[in-house]
């Protein structure tokens, strides 16, 4: 996947912290991942091209079987949709950006509880909420 990249690369995931860039930065966070999830499957269902841009629609599947960082393994296995978009230039993909609910993993990987499902600092919990009036009015 690497090679298919320019040297100069920019890969924006909007669950990241931030943007990865060049090609050897890219390749560890890719690298990163696939130890994370070490049977990753992805799947592509769909492929648009226009010009110098590619649009994929996929799904990822794995088991998070390692550490990731901070991220401690969990064991679990996770699905997560993702949409992403590719930009080429002389033959080579100088920028992707991607798109995936990073939250609705995290659940999965029982990193947070579901939304509503309460054990935290989610509605009715008190910390952080509008009843406990840290987002009301002020009057």
């Amino acid at each position: 996947m690497v090679a298919m990249m320019s040297d100069d690369v920019v890969e924006s995931d909007q669950v990241d912290d931030k943007d990865h860039k060049g090609k050897k930065e890219v390749e560890a966070n890719l690298k990163a991942m696939l130890t994370a999830f070490s049977d990753a499957k992805i799947s592509v269902d769909n492929t648009w091209a226009a010009g110098d841009y590619v649009v994929e629609l996929g799904a990822f599947d794995g088991t998070n079987d390692h550490d990731m960082g901070p991220m401690k393994k969990t064991g679990k296995k996770v699905t997560e949709h993702y949409a992403q978009i590719l930009k080429l230039k002389d033959g080579k993909v100088t920028n992707i950006w991607r798109f995936r609910n990073g939250m609705a993993a995290m659940v999965q990987l029982g990193l947070m509880p579901a939304p509503g499902a309460g054990g935290g600092s989610g509605a009715g919990s008190g910390a952080g909420s509008a009843a406990a009036g840290s987002a009301a009015p002020k009057k």
